[in-house]
């Protein structure tokens, strides 16, 4: 069996499943989501695309470093899927950015800001790694290399498709932090 937590192409995981599938060998397209503190704690969330019996095979695996497994259908829906929360995390994170940035226009510190924020009704967990990290900026540096790649992708998709991402596409093209 092969498990794999590389978030590539849906196309990549498809054409690695259908190999392992020739050569007798189960596949499952098996990305991951959370931060490395997640990873020490055992609590990662893992996206799962191949068949439930794949699955089954794997749970004990997967139950050793996540909290959550999540089934997605076939093999290379678990890869779509993680870009496709990349893409919302990424256009969440230009939301947090921009209203920690209009909270400091108006004379807020910015731990003021992230605590109201993150006890109030404008919570998500774009601003919680925002914070964790100590702001905008350290976030910028540790994350957006990765968001970057995973929004092109995502965009690459949507074009060759002609799907319009409306608004999440705007939000982060648009937001204070350079995803594009």
């Amino acid at each position: 069996m092969i498990v794999s937590h590389t978030t590539g192409s849906r196309e990549a995981a498809e054409r690695l499943g259908a190999r392992a599938a020739e050569a007798g060998i189960e596949f499952v397209d098996a990305p991951v989501s959370g931060t490395a503190a997640n990873i020490v704690r055992g609590e990662l969330t893992v996206l799962v695309g191949g068949s439930d019996v794949a699955l089954e095979r794997c749970r004990a695996l997967l139950e050793a470093h996540s909290s959550t497994i999540l089934p997605t259908g076939v093999v290379g829906t678990a890869t779509a899927l993680k870009r496709v929360n990349n893409a919302l995390f990424a256009a969440n994170s230009q939301l947090a950015a921009a209203a920690l940035t209009l909270a400091a226009d108006q004379g807020i510190e910015m731990p003021a800001a992230m605590a109201a924020f993150a006890s109030c009704s404008g919570a998500s967990a774009a601003l919680g790694y925002i914070a964790g990290v100590g702001g905008p900026n350290v976030f910028a540096e540790r994350a957006l290399p990765y968001l970057r790649k995973d929004v092109g992708v995502v965009r690459d998709y949507a074009r060759e498709r002609g799907l319009d991402l409306g608004v999440i596409e705007t939000t982060i093209i648009d937001g204070p932090l350079e995803l594009i």
